[in-house]
């Protein structure tokens, strides 16, 4: 299963605001541009995965231009979506009531064995941190793992945390908060707003 994410996973050209776990946890909101706060993300959840499918491929025009959507297993994919159904055990926010379940998404090569990846994930605790709906046309509702799919963290039978999509990445990303017991901590602190500007991102303005 690590090998399949870290395989999946291709970090592009990006400035990403969160530099760490920690400030994508519900109590971490940003203020842009003296903007008022926001949270980047939609929540973060600790489960179990109970389904997972092939919903869709996807391949580019010559010109990249446009992006179509084929069937889940076309030969002509460049990629495919994986989306799996997780039972929500904690969504770390008292300010909001925990869903019972979630569907979440994340894109994969098409040389990827599909089937073994489903069987894998099928029964798995996760930890996400959840993108905001909207990346799918044809489902607007369907949240991506944020990140480019990075932020998906595989949960050990001890409760450690491992987000191997990140790969070299990883241990500066989750710094301390490398368990569930250390996240539901850092949960519980008073919620921090951090102002930045958004021409530069990672500053953090004093």
């Amino acid at each position: 299963m690590t090998d399949d994410i870290v395989a999946r996973q291709e970090l592009v050209d990006a400035i990403w605001i969160a530099q760490n776990l920690r400030e994508t946890l519900p109590n971490v909101t940003f203020a842009i541009d003296g903007e008022p706060a926001r949270a980047l993300n939609d929540g973060v959840v600790l489960g179990r995965i109970t389904e997972a499918h092939v919903q869709a491929s996807f391949r580019h025009s010559r010109d990249a231009e446009q992006t179509y959507q084929l069937e889940p297993d076309s030969p002509d994919a460049w990629w495919r979506l994986m989306v799996v159904t997780v039972e929500v055990e904690d969504d770390f926010d008292p300010a909001t009531e925990t869903p019972g379940t979630v569907e979440v998404g994340f894109t994969f090569s098409p040389d990827q064995d599909s089937d073994r990846m489903r069987s894998a994930l099928e029964g798995r605790e996760v930890f996400v941190v959840l993108g905001q709906p909207g990346w799918l046309e044809s489902d607007p509702s369907l949240r991506m793992v944020d990140r480019n799919g990075t932020l998906f963290g595989l949960v050990d039978d001890d409760g450690s945390i491992s987000m191997p999509g990140l790969a070299e990445q990883e241990a500066e990303f989750l710094a301390d908060l490398r368990t569930v017991e250390s996240i539901s901590a850092a949960a519980e602190e008073p919620p921090t707003v951090i102002p930045v500007t958004s021409d530069n991102p990672s500053l953090r303005e004093q």
